[in-house]
């Protein structure tokens, strides 16, 4: 627990970014007022080399004058910090203190220095130069081995010909010395992470051509990186799933319909080069979201391993997770891969093995030090040497940069090594404050979920089949975090295609607003249009205020094709005369309302039963008339029989 303890502000300090003020120790001298600027300085490189008491450090770095005037003298030196750093707590302290480190100095033997100018000569304005000074550790104090150290350049620069020249800037590193018997004290477990920001609005249909752009540049290189056997690799089924339907030809969503996408080959040749990764070093990542029910959880984690296509293990990806989501991923018994905890591993949490990893790229983010590889690979390789095993996650070109080498004194390790060893139990994790991806949206992919299951049950032929449980990983997906913006357009263009906006837009109803039912009964005509590029299977509803003067019949059913309007009619009874409210609406067969009602007013007489007193009186008074006639005619025959 005591190490735990202390990567919890190791990590929290350093992934993060959330480096204490180092102001200070940065620049331990004030620059002289002849500068008006400064003298840009970045280390590029930091060597070791030779053997005990030979081992020597060589630094490079680029200086750039951007004082805005001509500087004199400019020499750069080298410096160190006499401080061994050697435990956890010594290396977060180094990190995070804002005071010099205790030692520091610059050697002054001239084997220690470099000269960027001649004597007298001017370095202009603007001017950029590279070099690189050295020294023997032991000859400046630095003796102990298995350790880490400040190690430095220092630029000093004079305004004027015969000024005295003053420290203007600095950079500074930290390098890390082998075991004096040079034997393996570190693990580096590597991983290659195959994932992209989500692209695919539904099958055959993106939301524009940024994944030829990903396997062209960035998964390129990731491939590269985890073919090399040295690496493990994770790939995200979602993106396999995404090449593989761009590889058979795809359309690019526009904004009045669709054009042909042109990368398909380029997808197939990356989806070749994926098939040939060593599948003893790779895994398939699944998902858990404390917000989705277990059996979607559990039917998606199985869609993503049919979309892969290898026999690969799976481990629950997740980032920062909490209680609830670590609580989820227990349902699929996977091991977890979590980023963005303040923990070492592996680890055992409520019944859940959990491997904390690192970005190498997010190691360092303070302003005041420059935000290199060569320095965040330095601040990896002293923290891999206090804990002995160390797991990087790797997604892009600076993660590949940062772990390009290691020392001599550490080994790659493959993941399943380190998932082998016996984890340490702990109560709970603590996850660093950052914003989940769906913490924001979530309202809106709750309607959009129910939207595409709308849209799949009207229109079947669409072809969405688990798009519903597919919107709701991608949405969740890490890439949203720092990108709310793409996230808000891919989950639009899903809408559009797919959701409550498309069935918005493509269905619509035009009803009479006001209907006379002359009779007992009598059809009401409903037009419903489908402007869908999918035919529809619907069913017309009427519901009426008071049933129990006129009642609708039952829904009436139809499958209009794309781009097509169909005349529905509904058949009304009546039970009584006068006016009564109404409404229309479309839904699926499952009664799934699909757009708002069109309110009506039917008017009816009932003319049925009046047109029956209507008969049989006429019957009456034609019996009548007929009779007095007939009597009538017989009283005339007899007077004139008389």
């Amino acid at each position: 627990m005591g190490r735990v303890r202390t990567w919890l502000v190791v990590l929290l300090t350093v992934l993060l970014g959330l480096l204490g003020p180092i102001g200070a120790a940065l620049s331990p001298r004030t620059p002289p007022a002849a500068a008006a600027g400064t003298v840009a300085t970045t280390l590029t490189d930091a060597r070791l080399s030779g053997e005990g008491a030979d081992l020597t450090v060589t630094l490079t770095a680029e200086l750039t004058n951007e004082t805005g005037a001509a500087l004199y003298g400019v020499t750069a030196r080298l410096w160190r910090s006499t401080a061994v750093l050697r435990s956890e707590s010594a290396v977060t302290a180094a990190l995070t203190g804002d005071a010099v480190p205790t030692g520091w100095a610059s050697p002054i033997a001239p084997e220690n220095s470099a000269a960027v100018t001649a004597p007298g000569a001017a370095w202009p304005a603007g001017a950029t130069r590279t070099v690189s000074v050295t020294g023997r550790l032991a000859s400046f104090g630095i003796t102990s081995r298995d350790a880490s150290y400040w190690v430095g350049v220092t630029v000093e620069a004079a305004s004027t010909a015969a000024g005295t020249p003053a420290e203007v800037s600095h950079d500074r590193t930290l390098i890390t010395l082998p075991p004096a018997d040079a034997a393996t004290t570190a693990t580096i477990v590597s991983v290659v992470e195959l994932t992209a920001p989500p692209r695919q609005v539904k099958e055959n249909l993106f939301v524009d051509d940024g994944l030829a752009d990903e396997l062209t540049e960035r998964l390129a290189s990731l491939l590269d990186a985890a073919a090399d056997g040295q690496r493990d690799w994770l790939v995200d089924p979602a993106l396999i799933a995404e090449v593989t339907d761009m590889a058979d030809g795809y359309r690019i969503q526009t904004d009045d319909g669709s054009v042909e996408g042109t990368h398909a080959d380029l997808a197939a040749a990356w989806l070749g080069r994926f098939r040939a990764l060593p599948p003893t070093r790779g895994a398939a990542s699944q998902f858990a979201l404390a917000d989705l029910p277990t059996d979607q959880v559990t039917a998606a984690a199985a869609s993503s391993a049919e979309a892969v296509g290898l026999d690969l293990t799976s481990l629950t990806r997740l980032d920062a997770p909490d209680a609830d989501r670590l609580a989820q991923a227990a349902t699929l018994g996977h091991p977890v891969l979590a980023t963005g905890v303040l923990a070492t591993g592996p680890l055992l949490v409520d019944g859940v093995r959990v491997v904390p990893a690192l970005r190498p790229a997010s190691v360092t983010a303070n302003t005041t030090w420059t935000d290199t590889a060569l320095h965040r690979a330095s601040i990896l390789t002293a923290l891999a040497r206090t804990d002995a095993a160390q797991v990087r996650l790797l997604r892009d070109a600076d993660d590949l940069a940062a772990d390009a080498t290691l020392p001599g004194w550490a080994e790659r390790a493959p993941l399943a090594s380190l998932l082998g060893r016996d984890p340490v139990a702990v109560d709970a994790l603590t996850p660093v404050a950052t914003t989940h991806p769906l913490d924001t949206v979530g309202p809106r992919v709750d309607r959009l979920d129910d939207g595409v299951d709308a849209y799949a049950e009207a229109a079947p032929e669409a072809g969405l089949g688990d798009l519903a449980y597919q919107v709701r990983a991608r949405a969740a997906s890490v890439w949203w975090v720092d990108d709310a913006a793409a996230q808000a357009a891919w989950l639009d263009a899903v809408d559009r295609r797919a959701g409550w906006e498309a069935l918005r837009a493509g269905l619509a109803i035009t009803a009479i607003p006001r209907f006379s039912l002359a009779g007992a009964s009598g059809d009401y005509p409903v037009t419903v249009t489908n402007n869908l590029v999918d035919p529809v299977t619907i069913r017309l509803v009427g519901i009426s205020e008071n049933p129990q003067r006129i009642d609708f019949g039952d829904p009436v059913a139809a499958t209009i094709n794309p781009a097509s309007s169909e005349a529905l009619l509904l058949r009304a009874t009546a039970s009584g005369g006068g006016v009564v409210n109404a409404e229309v609406h479309i839904e699926t067969l499952d009664g799934r309302r699909l757009g708002p009602s069109e309110s009506i007013v039917v008017e009816t007489t009932n003319f049925g039963l009046i047109g029956w007193i209507l008969v049989i009186t006429s019957g009456v008074v034609l019996v009548v008339t007929t009779a007095l006639r007939i009597r009538q005619v017989r009283r005339q025959k007899a007077g004139t029989d008389g």
